[in-house]
């Protein structure tokens, strides 16, 4: 009855298709990997050389210090008060001598966490 021809030439050839977009998605692809290049050079690695900085909190003899441990949680960490400051070769203080309600102890420096109060504010209460 009414029967139509079907045009041949109506499909786009698939060959052009995916090459414009193939290129098209290569350019964003490279584009979004340099933005996420910069930011993470300019967020990521900036964050990392700030907190490379070295504490400025120096201890010092008289101070009340909390002496850290594995094996404990921070809540029942010992209080102890510095007695005698002990440096290595180089001159940097590697351990000290502590005094504690449990007696007298040698514990390194890096496991001691100063209070913010130092010992001239406390002799001043």
């Amino acid at each position: 009855m009414f029967l139509q021809d079907i045009p041949l030439n109506d499909v786009p050839d698939l060959d052009q298709i995916q090459k414009t977009n193939i290129v098209l998605r290569w350019r964003y692809i490279q584009k979004v990997r340099e933005n996420l290049k910069q930011r993470f050079k300019r967020e990521y690695l900036g964050f990392l050389r700030s907190s490379v900085i070295k504490r400025e909190d120096k201890i010092n003899e008289g101070d009340i210090v909390l002496i850290g441990t594995d094996a404990k949680k921070r809540l029942h960490w010992l209080l102890g008060r510095v007695l005698e400051l002990f440096p290595g070769k180089d001159g940097i203080i590697r351990l000290v001598k502590l005094r504690t309600e449990r007696g007298d102890m040698l514990r390194p420096i890096q496991r001691l966490y100063p209070l913010e109060i130092t010992s001239n504010q406390l002799r001043n209460l």
